[in-house]
C-alpha cells in the first residue's frame, strides 16, 4: 500500500488483499486524500501487475470495513476513479464499483465471486451495480459470479477502456471529470421484471433470493435502508451452514495451493514412456518453458506419445492460444527419442510408462543410476513407497505421482519420510502445469481418492444388505446432493469391470456386487434380490431403513475409512480429505467434504450409527467426542 501525488491527483495503491493492515492503511490514506483541499481527485491503482484487489481474506469475511470504505468512496465530494488492470474480485471489485468512474485495461477482469462462498456481496454491489448496468445485467453478474472481461463489459460498467488505465484515470481526475448520468435505474419496470424473472429461476435458493431482494431494494427503500438490508443479508448468510461449508472448502483448497509453495519447473525434463499421459505431461512442461526429452521404451510407444504432443500443440495453435512463434519455440524445445542415456543430462525425470509394478521397479532403478544426485525422480503411482523403488541412496529425490481417474482437478503426490522439499516442489510445479491441484500424501495402499471411492461403494453394499433397498438408497444419497451415487457410477463404468479392479486391490470380495456377478447378474435391478438372499442365509430379517438413517449410516461408513487414512498419516490435513472426497464420492461443494459433513451430522451420531452396524468407531472419533470437538479442530 502507498499513496503518492501526481501534481494535484492522489494515487492510492490498493492492497492485494483487504486484510487488517491493508484496510487500516487504505482507510487512512483515503481520509488523507479526500480531506486535503489541494487534492483535486483520487485514483485507485492496482495492487500489482495482474491484480487490482482480491478482496477480504477467507478468514475475515465478516469484516464490515470494506462496506464502510465503499460508502466513503461512493459519497466522496471529489472524483474517485478506479484504474482497473488485472483481476478485481469480491470486495476489491466492489470498491471499484463504488468509484465515480472506472477506467479499465482491455484485459482487465471483474468478478463478484462471493456467491461461490454462499454469500451476498459485502460492499454495496447490490446497490452500485444495478445503477450502472440495470437489473438484468447486474443480477446475472451477482448470481452467476462469473468473471467479466472489462474490454467487453456491459454498457455502463466501464467508462473508458485504455491500454494505460492509470495515466487515463489521472488525466480524468485532474480535469475534475464528473460521473456521467447513470441510467441503470431509469426504467423501474425493467428492474422489477428482471427481479421477478430471477425469483422464478431461483426457486428455493435462499442466497439467490437474498441477493434479488437487495437489488430490488435499490428502488423500493431509502439508500440507508437498502445498505442495512444488504448488511443483514450478509450477516445471516455467514451464519448459514451452507456458507460455512463452502468457506471451509475454499480455505482447504487455498492451503493446498500455498503448500507446497509455487516454484518454477526445472529447465530440462525427461518424461519416460510411450503413453498418452506422457504426451500430456510433455505439452504441459513445454508450455511452461521447459526443454522436454520424451523417452520412449520402444518406437511404437514413442510414436504414440509424440503424436499426442504434436496434436495438442497443433490444437492450441488452431484455437489461437498459441502463436506461430510460440509453436515453433515449443517444438524447438521438444526432443523425442529412445535413448535412455539422456537421463544423465536432465534436471528432472518423470516416469509415465506403465502401471506394471515390475517394469516400474526396473525403470526406477535405471533412473536412479543414470540421473545425477539431486535430480527429482518422479514415479507413477502414489500407493508404493518411491524410496523402495529407487533405493535409499536416492531417497531424497524420489516422489510418487498419480493422476486419479476420479478427478481431473487433483493429483496425488506421494512423499516418503526422506523426500526432499525440492523434489516435492518440482513435482508440484509439474502438477500445476497440468492445471491440477497438488494433494500431498504419504504412500498409501489403494491411493487416497480410490480408497474414498471404494468406501462409498462398499457402504452402499453394506446398506443394501441391511435392507435399505437400492431405490431408497439411491434416493437418499441423491437427496444428500451426490452428483452421481456410488452404485450409479459403478453401473455406468460396468459392474464387472469395477469388481475386477476391486478384486485386484483385495476389496469387495464376497460383497453384494461380487455375488451378483457370480450368479450371472449384471445390473443393479437384481441387487436387492441378492441382498435378500444374503440376509436369509445369515438369518437376518428384512428391516427397511428411513432416508435419514440411510444417509447417516452411509456417511458414517465412509468417515470410518477417511479416519483410517487420516490416522495413518496418509494426508497432512483434514481439509485435504474433504477436498479429495468431492470427486471421489460425488459430494456437492456445499457439503464441505466428508469430514466437514461428519462434523455437521454430529460425531456422536456417527459413532452410534457405526456401532449399530457392528462396527467399532476409530479411537480418534471417541477422543473427539469426549473432548466436545470435531474434525475441524485437528
Amino acid at each position: 500500500m502507498s499513496i503518492r501525488m501526481d501534481q494535484d491527483v492522489a494515487i492510492i495503491t490498493l492492497p492485494a488483499w483487504l486484510d487488517a493492515p491493508g484496510l487500516s492503511a487504505l482507510s487512512l490514506e483515503l481520509d488523507q486524500a479526500l480531506g486535503d483541499a489541494a487534492v483535486r481527485g483520487v485514483v485507485l491503482e492496482a495492487a500489482r501487475p495482474g491484480v487490482f484487489c482480491r478482496g477480504l481474506p477467507l478468514d475475515r469475511l465478516d469484516d464490515p470495513a470494506p462496506c464502510r470504505l465503499a460508502e466513503r468512496i461512493r459519497g466522496a465530494d471529489k472524483p474517485v476513479i478506479a484504474a482497473l488492470s488485472g483481476l478485481a474480485s469480491a470486495q476489491g471489485a466492489e470498491l471499484a464499483l463504488a468509484a465515480g468512474l472506472r477506467v479499465a485495461h482491455p484485459g482487465a477482469v471483474l468478478r463478484l465471486n462471493d456467491v461461490a462462498l454462499g454469500l451476498p456481496p459485502a460492499a454495496l454491489a447490490t446497490a452500485t451495480l444495478p445503477a450502472l448496468v440495470g437489473g438484468r445485467a447486474s443480477l446475472s453478474m451477482l448470481l452467476g459470479g462469473r468473471a467479466v472481461p472489462l474490454g467487453k463489459a456491459p454498457a455502463g460498467l466501464v467508462d473508458l477502456v485504455d491500454p494505460d488505465p492509470l495515466s487515463a484515470a489521472v488525466a480524468l481526475a485532474r480535469e475534475g471529470t464528473p460521473p456521467p448520468e447513470r441510467d441503470g435505474l431509469s426504467d423501474p419496470g425493467a428492474l422489477f421484471d428482471a427481479t421477478a424473472a430471477a425469483r422464478a429461476g431461483a426457486g428455493s435458493d435462499e442466497l439467490a433470493l437474498r441477493i434479488i431482494d437487495c437489488v430490488e431494494a435499490t428502488l423500493t427503500v431509502p439508500r440507508s435502508a437498502a445498505a442495512e438490508m444488504a448488511e443483514t443479508a450478509r450477516s445471516e448468510a455467514l451464519d448459514d451452514g451452507r456458507a460455512r461449508a463452502l468457506i471451509h472448502l475454499a480455505q482447504a483448497e487455498q492451503e493446498m495451493d500455498l503448500t507446497p509453495p509455487a516454484t518454477r519447473l526445472p529447465g530440462r525434463i525427461a518424461i519416460v514412456g510411450g503413453t498418452n499421459v506422457a504426451g500430456v505431461m510433455a505439452v504441459a512442461a513445454l508450455r511452461r518453458g521447459a526443454q522436454v526429452d520424451l523417452v520412449g521404451l520402444d518406437d511404437d510407444g514413442l510414436a504414440r506419445a509424440a503424436e499426442t504432443v504434436l496434436g495438442r500443440i497443433d490444437t492450441l495453435a488452431a484455437e489461437g492460444r498459441l502463436s506461430e512463434t510460440g509453436r515453433d519455440a515449443m517444438l524447438a524445445r521438444f526432443a523425442p527419442g529412445t535413448e535412455i542415456e539422456v537421463l544423465g543430462e536432465v534436471d528432472m525425470v518423470v516416469e509415465a510408462a506403465t502401471s506394471a509394478a515390475e517394469l516400474r521397479a526396473d525403470l526406477a532403478q535405471a533412473m536412479a543410476v543414470l540421473t545425477r544426485p539431486g535430480v527429482p525422480i518422479v514415479l507413477g503411482g502414489s500407493d508404493t513407497d518411491p524410496v523402495s523403488l529407487v533405493g535409499t541412496g536416492r531417497a531424497a529425490d524420489a516422489v510418487g505421482l498419480h493422476l486419479p481417474r476420479q478427478s481431473t482437478a487433483l493429483a496425488e503426490i506421494a512423499v516418503a519420510r526422506d523426500t526432499s522439499d525440492a523434489a516435492r516442489d518440482a513435482t508440484a510445479a509439474l502438477v500445476r502445469a497440468l492445471a491440477r491441484r497438488p494433494l500431498v500424501v504419504r504412500p498409501t495402499p489403494g491411493r487416497v481418492l480410490a480408497r474414498l471411492e471404494e468406501a462409498g461403494l462398499a457402504a452402499c453394499e453394506t446398506l443394501v444388505v441391511r435392507g435399505a433397498g437400492v431405490p431408497a438408497l439411491e434416493q437418499a444419497l441423491t437427496d444428500l446432493g451426490l452428483s452421481e451415487t456410488p452404485l450409479a457410477r459403478a453401473a455406468a463404468r460396468g459392474l464387472a469391470r469395477v469388481q475386477a479392479e476391486r478384486a485386484a486391490r483385495n476389496r469387495g470380495t464376497g460383497g453384494a456386487i461380487d455375488i451378483l456377478l457370480r450368479a450371472g447378474g449384471d445390473g443393479l435391478e437384481d441387487l436387492d434380490s441378492v441382498a435378500a438372499e444374503m440376509r436369509s442365509a445369515r438369518g437376518d430379517t428384512d428391516a427397511a431403513m428411513a432416508p435419514a438413517a440411510i444417509r447417516t449410516a452411509w456417511i458414517a461408513l465412509v468417515v470410518a475409512e477417511a479416519v483410517e487414512i487420516l490416522a495413518a498419516g496418509g494426508v497432512r490435513r483434514t481439509g485435504d480429505l474433504d477436498v479429495a472426497s468431492l470427486p471421489a464420492l460425488g459430494l456437492p461443494r456445499d457439503s464441505g467434504g466428508i469430514l466437514h459433513l461428519a462434523d455437521r451430522t454430529g460425531l456422536l451420531r456417527i459413532a452410534t450409527a457405526l456401532r449399530d452396524m457392528g462396527e467399532t468407531p476409530h479411537k480418534l472419533i471417541d477422543v473427539l467426542i469426549r473432548n466436545g470437538k470435531g474434525f475441524a479442530s485437528i
